[in-house]
């Protein structure tokens, strides 16, 4: 029995219903769909050479892949060696990955892609990353906007794509009722879209269409699509929770060192930031700093003689201390070895706590902002966290893992029958990197992409 959206619940879950899709970490079948033609190479109309496979977003591929060029020649008879070697679907069914024997290929810019029948053109893909593109051709360099540009035109793509796939399975299952109240959804959200984003002012939201070449039947239809989507993947692809106790806590064991909290230590902390000795100036002349830098070093000298005398340093942390603790004699939460920032102003007493052992007093601590004394009043071990307080999690994320396992299976199936064209796919993402905002140098005339 083919599986649908259930026009009760389902299509009445407007809250979600507003979302995009995540298929972020489920797209190594349409990745697989590409792979020829990435081998082609992306070249950007500013003479960056930026591959296809950066459309690949695996968290390995997104730390090791950088840009690289790639023998165009070889390429294309790689591709198509593949081409020749794709098995022939009957008519009508199947797929049709290449174009027709014979044929003569198009080799200007391709402003649309089919994917078994269904458009996306370049200016769909290049609405929702076109604001990132142009503060990053501003903001960047030209080597640093060359790759963002591949990387986020080249995953959108891969996401408009996997968003049809799904979006034409699922409307084969709804009827003429589902399918005009999915058209009812897409328009209410286009209107809250034009009341929180456009001040209500249908206007602005339409010159924001029109620089973007978009029209509002492009916007509502995408609108669908995710809305479609979305529900779909929430009626088909939910795992069965009853995963048995065994495969959780073997999931527990693989996973020891993320369920073991670290060492930790209670600090307490007297702050003597030279800030607080400067007057309220908004620029302090140098001998103003060298007054409050002086001012800090004697306020210090009177921290140890209080607490040379016997005083308890949470007293003597309330009256000298200048930090945000100050009013709780000094005392912070436990604290791990590298659980502040890098670029925090407390990370010198941190490491100075860890060289304490209870009890224990540092000496000075200077830094550039100020002065600091550091009293490690407790050491807590490492703890291994039981079963039982990360069994709903585990469940949870075995749950999601089972989740992408199911759609990922599912969109190689919808792969093996999908009809589209690999070598056109490649130029379309050439058109769309060329149509994406030009960085402040450059110096290309004629490319002419939306404004």
């Amino acid at each position: 029995m083919r599986r649908g959206i259930r026009s009760g619940s389902t299509l009445a879950w407007r809250e979600r219903a507003t979302a995009r899709p995540a298929l972020g970490s489920c797209n190594r079948a349409v990745r697989g769909w590409l792979r020829a033609c990435a081998a082609l190479g992306l070249t950007v109309a500013f003479g960056c050479n930026i591959p296809l496979s950066s459309f690949d977003r695996s968290p390995s591929s997104r730390r090791a892949k950088s840009a690289e060029s790639v023998d165009i020649g070889a390429a294309r008879k790689a591709a198509a060696g593949a081409n020749r070697s794709e098995s022939p679907t009957r008519s009508g069914q199947g797929a049709s990955h290449a174009p027709a024997t014979g044929a003569s290929p198009q080799r200007g810019p391709v402003n649309m892609i089919r994917v078994n029948g269904d458009e996306i053109t370049v200016e769909e893909i290049l609405a929702p990353v076109y604001d990132k593109l142009a503060e990053a051709a501003q903001a960047q360099s030209l080597a640093v906007y060359q790759r963002l540009a591949g990387r986020l035109v080249g995953e959108e793509i891969l996401r408009q794509v996997e968003r049809l796939l799904f979006y034409q399975e699922a409307v084969k299952s709804l009827n003429d009722n589902q399918l005009t109240r999915l058209d009812e959804l897409a328009d209410e959200r286009i209107e809250e879209m034009i009341r929180d984003r456009f001040d209500g002012v249908e206007r602005n939201f339409d010159e924001y269409l029109r620089d973007r070449g978009l029209t509002r039947d492009q916007e509502r239809r995408r609108e669908k699509r995710s809305i479609t989507v979305l529900m779909y993947m929430q009626e088909r692809f939910t795992p069965r929770p009853n995963l048995s106790r065994r495969v959780l806590m073997k999931m527990y064991e693989e996973q020891q060192a993320r369920n073991t909290t670290p060492e930790r230590r209670r600090m307490r902390l007297i702050d003597l930031p030279y800030a607080s000795e400067l007057p309220s100036t908004a620029a302090p002349s140098a001998a103003e700093w060298a007054r409050a830098r002086a001012s800090t070093s004697a306020r210090f000298a009177r921290v140890r003689e209080e607490l040379a005398s016997g005083v308890d340093f949470g007293a003597v942390a309330k009256q000298y201390s200048r930090g945000p603790n100050a009013s709780f004699g000094g005392k912070w939460d436990p604290i791990s070895r590298n659980a502040l920032k890098p670029e925090s102003r407390y990370n010198r007493a941190v490491e100075m706590l860890f060289s304490l052992e209870p009890g224990q007093r540092s000496v000075r601590v200077e830094t550039p902002e100020g002065l600091m004394l550091v009293q490690c009043d407790e050491v807590i071990a490492p703890r291994r966290i039981p079963f039982a307080e990360v069994q709903r999690s585990i469940r949870l994320q075995a749950m999601g893992q089972e989740r992408a396992r199911m759609i990922n299976d599912h969109l190689r199936r919808l792969d093996r029958q999908a009809n589209y064209d690999r070598d056109e796919l490649a130029r379309f993402g050439r058109t769309a990197l060329a149509a994406a905002p030009k960085h402040k140098t450059q110096l290309v005339q004629g490319a002419v992409g939306p404004r």
